[in-house]
């Protein structure tokens, strides 16, 4: 059994009443990574780190309106934070986890399957693959961590984020200019930002969580072919 301080994460979200009742499936998860580190690193796999991760997808969770309650999409899940962490939290829930990875993707499956998460689907291919397909625009809620900079994130999240629906990405020190270099971007892709919360310093003293809304239906241009939204970022077209 992990020795992450499972309790500590109970004291920090008493908020979220299914936390306890999950503890459990979250120890399977780290003792699942922690078992595979050498052959897939999927994340850092010391306790302090382990823990940052999953208090950091919890912590993202807090800002998440109580009505998105329909399909969830974590892109570049990589060992599953944030997806499998929400898939946890929220088991009614439609999960989907796209990682373009194979071996991560793989043991994504592997997850799934160990700790019977049946609302989970594992997507392994690109989000830009995802978001022309049958994904396009359907999801309520749609999280992404350490992927890229905020316009190459959005050109992967918002094709797939329904009219309404959340965007949510936690960000380092630089959170202010990649929101101002994402200016064009936001608006080109039917987005607005809606709110930044700083996440407490219990989890991280660098981290803010820009919360953003789609507005607007996402154009037929985007996503653009696999490897632009990084390489020529919307407010570069």
């Amino acid at each position: 059994m992990s020795d992450l301080n499972w309790d500590k994460l109970k004291t920090l979200f008493p908020e979220l009443d299914e936390l306890p009742s999950s503890i459990s499936k979250l120890q399977a998860h780290a003792e699942l990574l922690t078992k595979n580190n050498t052959r897939v690193r999927a994340v850092a796999s010391t306790d302090k780190n382990m823990f940052r991760h999953y208090a950091e997808a919890l912590e993202m969770l807090r800002h998440v309106d109580h009505e998105q309650s329909g399909p969830i999409c974590d892109v570049g899940s990589g060992g599953g934070f944030p997806g499998i962490i929400w898939a946890i939290m929220k088991p009614d829930c439609e999960v989907h986890l796209i990682e373009s990875n194979l071996k991560k993707a793989s043991l994504l499956t592997e997850a799934k399957e160990q700790i019977n998460l049946g609302n989970i689907e594992v997507h392994a291919t690109r989000a830009e693959t995802v978001g022309r397909g049958k994904l396009r625009e359907k999801c309520t809620l749609v999280g992404v961590r350490a992927v890229g900079k905020l316009a190459t994130v959005l050109e992967y999240t918002a094709p797939l984020t329904q009219l309404g629906g959340l965007i949510i990405a936690p960000k380092g020190t630089l959170v202010q200019s990649e929101i101002t270099a994402a200016k064009e971007a936001i608006d080109i892709l039917g987005c607005e930002i809606i709110s930044l919360h700083k996440i407490r310093p219990a989890i991280s003293k660098s981290i803010t969580v820009v919360k953003i809304r789609k507005i607007r239906s996402t154009t037929k241009r985007f996503p653009r072919r696999p490897g632009l939204a990084k390489k020529r970022p919307v407010h570069n077209t």
